[in-house]
């Protein structure tokens, strides 16, 4: 007779866990962690996690005492080499909790710093999502930021690592006042502009068993524009006439004649991980009131499928191309 294996619990990468979740499906400051901490051991770097000491004052990391709930989150080596890390995941709460995590964050590291040189390096690691928007578009003006030359690790859901460093990402772009097109004194990732739109994140499309599924916090009901965001770019934008709810599901179980449908699907399925913003038909004028403030000059559709061909030539997003 077989012998019964015991329960034994499959281990799940950050990935899994984040898409397994439903509804939630925050991409918490634990995962963000083990992404950035798999980074840096693959580049030979030994790493400490929790690290309760000064590490610029040991010639080895490997002599800092640790703990399992309190210390820097990420201190890595290599050679003289040495990189102190704070680590921010989302959280509840949207972009506005974006803003308090990151101002923390940022207040954390500069307790940390101790001492500058050339081989001392200080970051803060984040997810690169639509959470940390507006605290990072704010941040971007911060000459203090620069002057202690505070690194940024943007980390993706798949994995993947963006180092920016300091005059590479908070150093604000020169922007001609002449210019009329939408966004350019903006951050380069498009999903800022659409925040200044007026969209809000109010769900999100999952796989589930190698299916796509979503989920919506608000607006189910509603009409209006919506949009597809991966990694702080704009996919996709569309409009409903119908309700935001019955409109998601058509992505969700394309019918045999839905052609939009059908090949938006499987786009949704390889992301893995899509956020839906929505902008409700009644508040379009919030973009006409952006447009003003920015004093150009230029024919404001009011009907949602103009709209949505307006949005379409302003972000000319990938999946809105046959």
């Amino acid at each position: 007779m077989a012998k019964k294996q015991g329960n034994a619990r499959s281990v799940k990468s950050p990935q899994d866990r984040i898409r397994s979740r439903a509804p939630e499906k925050l991409f918490r400051e634990r995962d963000v962690q083990e992404i950035l901490r798999k980074w840096f051991e693959n580049r030979g770097y030994v790493v400490v996690q929790r690290c309760l000491d000064d590490p610029a004052s040991f010639s080895s990391i490997r002599n800092c005492r640790t703990s399992a709930v309190f210390g820097i989150d990420i201190v890595a080596q290599k050679g003289r080499e040495k990189w102190i890390v704070e680590v921010k995941g989302e959280t509840k709460g949207g972009t506005a909790s974006g803003d308090v995590d990151l101002m923390c964050g940022v207040g954390q590291l500069l307790t940390y710093m101790k001492r500058f040189n050339d081989d001392l390096h200080y970051a803060i690691a984040i997810p690169n999502t639509s959470h940390f928007a507006n605290a990072l578009k704010k941040l971007r003006k911060s000459v203090a930021i620069t002057k202690l030359n505070l690194n940024l690790f943007l980390i993706n859901l798949e994995g993947t690592v963006m180092l920016k460093e300091a005059e590479d990402f908070y150093t604000p772009k020169q922007v001609d006042s002449n210019k009329s097109r939408i966004g350019e004194d903006i951050l380069e990732q498009n999903l800022t502009v659409l925040l200044e739109l007026g969209f809000q994140h109010v769900g999100d499309f999952f796989l589930e068993r190698n299916k796509v599924r979503f989920s919506l916090n608000n607006c189910k009901d509603d009409t209006g524009s919506y949009a597809f965001v991966v990694d702080q770019t704009v996919k996709y934008v569309g409009a409903t006439k119908n309700t935001l709810y019955a409109r998601m599901n058509g992505y969700k179980n394309p019918g045999p004649s839905q052609e939009t449908n059908k090949r938006i699907n499987p786009k949704i399925a390889k992301a893995g991980r899509v956020q839906i913003y929505f902008l409700p038909e009644s508040d379009i004028t919030k973009f006409v009131t952006m447009i003003r403030r920015n004093e150009i000059e230029k024919q404001i559709p009011t009907d949602v499928s103009m709209f949505e061909r307006f949005l379409i030539s302003m972000f000319k997003p990938e999946w809105n191309r046959s």
